[in-house]
């Protein structure tokens, strides 16, 4: 199911006044019954509330919820870097290194077949030493969209990044004759 999870209701009830100051939260259920669903596509359901015995329920504020049903599939997707920085004169930068260098994601099959990658985003300002740094995989579609869903399951959900910092000299040294 990827839409319709996070529906709310108000519901009116019947009961004796020691039964309804009993009540709590979480004695008050509301569902759907999906048994009868079995391919995608976008369905409306009956809501069903169950409540504890001596308690009527008198009304519903809605009596059904649109849900929208897509397979789960699951794929890896490449991450790539976004990194800004300054080097001062007379630094240089080794070998970046990523780790993970990609991400399993698992979801709605629209959903992940619309992820074209993963980027990991850190922001350092001037750098001067090797960094070392853990940052979120953001997704993205082909057009740098960001594809925020909860509905998408990363199996992780961070990376680290590895960039080495090298300082440049350039000092004069004399050659010396050792052939005598």
């Amino acid at each position: 199911m990827i839409s319709g999870r996070d529906s709310t209701l108000d519901v009116v009830l019947r009961g004796t006044k020691a039964k309804i100051n009993e009540l709590t939260n979480s004695d008050i259920k509301a569902s759907v019954d999906m048994s009868d669903v079995y391919e995608t596509g976008q369905f409306s359901l009956e809501i069903n509330v169950s409540v504890p015995s001596g308690i009527l329920v008198v009304s519903k504020s809605i009596s059904s919820v649109v849900v929208n049903v897509d397979r789960t599939v699951g794929r890896a997707v490449p991450l790539d870097k976004d990194l800004s920085f300054m080097l001062p004169d007379s630094y240089e930068l080794g070998e970046i290194t990523l780790s993970p260098t990609s991400v399993f994601i698992e979801g709605p099959q629209d959903l992940v077949h619309s992820v074209e990658k993963g980027i990991v985003k850190l922001d350092l300002g001037t750098v001067k030493n090797k960094v070392t740094a853990k940052s979120d995989i953001i997704l993205v579609d082909k057009n740098n969209n960001v594809i925020s869903s909860a509905y998408i399951r990363k199996k992780e959900t961070s990376a680290e990044i590895t960039i080495p910092v090298l300082r440049t000299l350039k000092k004069k040294v004399e050659l010396n004759d050792f052939s005598q």
